[in-house]
């Protein structure tokens, strides 16, 4: 999914940008509970 966002033309930029950006607040949300629990 990720490769196919990057594979799209410039136009499509913002979007796989913004895709990747929610791929990562979700990673460090779930790092974050992660942490919380085993604490």
């Amino acid at each position: 999914f990720v490769a196919e966002q990057a594979e799209l033309p410039v136009t499509g930029a913002p979007v796989a940008t913004q895709v990747l950006f929610g791929l990562l607040l979700l990673a460090i949300g779930a790092f974050l509970r992660r942490k919380g629990q085993t604490a």
